[in-house]
């Protein structure tokens, strides 16, 4: 158990005893709470801490209010599972992670593989009740900084993940090293109208909008080309409208805008493997 993992500095291998995993490279130790790793980088974990409760206040809202719906995400799983078939062999030993997902319950809905959760909020999740027990193994960890081993992965599920990320450059960087060389990623991210005021490059918006970053299309496929990544097959169906002000590369725009919003679903593989596919 919890082979695929990794120490989030140096992607070292773990050694275990009761309780904590260590590195064998830096020596580092990492505690397991409850049955779950806590691994995160020295200098990432009291950032992590501090916006921890605002968005714990947020999930305990919509779980109240019935906004948290488990049997919605297993379906939504099962979809993404049919949707992937053709493109990875999906069975026991399939080694599958999802990135940031708040503690859904998408990769319940896949009929098998080994399947992992990597989660800031893992732990406090847990700890508040909003994180289900099931077939997920659940890691309290960065999306920057994966607690993964290098290549471990053949499906990397992202559904929403990078406009919630710190730093989403680095996140999918991240997906770029833990994905197998035949491996396969499954983005989905809101894509914004450039006319909103989007331009070609990430955005960061306050979070009165519900999200730290806007992207559009021509944002996306820079990101993930940047990374070592290229699309495989797209679909882009509406989504609703949103409002709130822009500010872009750190600095505020100040305009009101009305968001015409669309979920874009991608499948990624890696540059090189893309290549190859495309040259067969």
């Amino acid at each position: 158990m919890w082979d695929e993992l990794a120490c989030p500095e140096d992607h070292g291998r773990f050694e275990r005893s009761r309780g904590w995993l260590s590195c064998a490279q830096c020596g580092r130790g990492f505690p397991v709470i409850d049955a779950m790793p806590h691994i995160f980088p020295a200098d990432e974990l009291p950032c992590w801490r501090a916006a921890q409760q605002a968005r714990l206040d947020e999930l305990a809202i919509r779980a109240a209010e019935g906004g948290r719906d488990p049997q919605a995400n297993r379906q939504m799983g099962r979809r993404i599972e049919e949707w992937l078939r053709p493109h990875v062999q999906i069975v026991s030993g399939t080694r599958l992670v999802e990135l940031g997902s708040s503690g859904s319950a998408r990769l319940e809905g896949f009929r098998c593989g080994l399947r992992y959760g990597v989660d800031p909020l893992a732990g406090a999740l847990a700890a508040h009740g909003l994180l289900r027990a099931g077939p997920v193994r659940w890691v309290a960890g960065s999306p920057e900084y994966l607690p993964l081993a290098s290549g471990a992965f053949d499906v990397v599920l992202l559904c929403g993940a990078l406009e919630q990320a710190a730093d989403p450059q680095r996140v999918l960087a991240e997906t770029r090293r833990v994905l197998a060389p035949h491996g396969v990623v499954w983005l989905e991210v809101a894509l914004q109208d450039p006319q909103d005021g989007i331009g070609r490059r990430a955005t960061r918006v306050p979070a009165a909008t519900g999200q730290l970053w806007a992207f559009t299309m021509d944002a996306v496929q820079q990101l993930f080309a940047e990374s070592g990544l290229a699309a495989v097959q797209r679909m882009v169906t509406p989504l609703h409208h949103t409002a709130g002000t822009t500010e872009t590369h750190g600095e505020a725009a100040g305009t009101a805008i009305q968001v015409s919003r669309r979920l874009c679903r991608l499948l990624l593989r890696s540059s090189a493997a893309a290549a190859r596919a495309a040259a067969a």
